[in-house]
């Protein structure tokens, strides 16, 4: 049975502008409001209440290359990892952790799928097809904001979890 305590964990959380950090925030607010304990873990964040800075050793935009034993001190304190996807850098060693360690269960939030053009584009290809499948076949649960994404994105193969 999962407990209640979750940290969800973002690419960019309030006060950077944000709409997956606005969702992540969000939610979690409204998960306190229930009883739970609630985090939002973000290298952006401020350390306060119900939010965690994650130090990162790496940033290129919004991507972040957390250490490891950051996340391994964070996520022994919590039940349930919400991650809100994509998380570029991130994904890669929570990915990691979770096949060397095992880690609590996991809610993915889809909030898109993202493109660009030149190495980028080939850089989001690579994690598409190596990290992507690992995290979401993994997820006990996968929200995505319409059935329609559901159907057409890149999480299209995971609907038995969304």
């Amino acid at each position: 049975m999962v407990g209640k305590r979750g940290v969800h964990v973002v690419c960019v959380a309030p006060p950077t502008i944000g709409g997956m950090g606005v969702v992540a925030r969000t939610e979690g607010s409204e998960l306190r409001k229930r009883g739970w304990k609630a985090v939002l873990a973000s290298p952006w964040s401020s350390d306060t209440d119900d939010s965690v800075r994650l130090a990162s050793w790496f940033s290129c935009g919004y991507a972040s290359l957390v250490s490891p034993f950051q996340f391994l001190k964070l996520f022994g304190s919590y039940d349930l990892i919400h991650l809100h996807y994509p998380f570029y850098g991130t994904a890669e060693m929570i990915a990691l952790l979770d096949q060397c360690v095992g880690l609590p269960p996991m809610v993915v939030t889809a909030h898109m799928d993202a493109h660009a053009v030149g190495w980028k584009e080939q850089a989001f290809e690579c994690h598409r097809r190596w990290i992507q499948p690992h995290l979401l076949s993994r997820a006990k649960i996968i929200l995505v904001s319409s059935l329609d994404y559901a159907a057409n994105s890149s999480y299209a193969p995971y609907r038995s979890n969304i």
